[in-house]
């Protein structure tokens, strides 16, 4: 994960790619050396349980996957379902 102030991040792969926004699905992108650019742009939001959203700034949608079900993640998620149980809201830790 890449700091890029203001609370915004751009997740980084362990290949190096950047997790990029493409319509409502993500891909990752080889960025060749330049910055992250607002497709790779995430603004991080802490919610009062401990979890994590990420809003996409190209469309203002949430990253969002099926909750315990590895699989394709989305930008689709207008905000947090209060079960905290739609796939919207992560946990997460350094990987070192």
């Amino acid at each position: 994960m890449a700091d890029l102030g203001k609370g915004r991040v751009a997740l980084k792969a362990m290949n190096g790619r950047f997790v990029s926004a493409a319509e409502e699905a993500l891909v990752l992108k080889d960025l060749a050396g330049k910055n992250p650019g607002e497709a790779e742009s995430f603004q991080w939001a802490n919610l009062m349980r401990g979890d994590t959203m990420l809003m996409s700034l190209t469309n203002h949608r949430y990253l969002a996957t099926k909750a315990n079900n590895p699989g394709p993640v989305t930008i689709t998620a207008t905000g947090p379902r209060p079960a905290r149980k739609g796939g919207e809201c992560f946990k997460w830790k350094a990987v070192e």
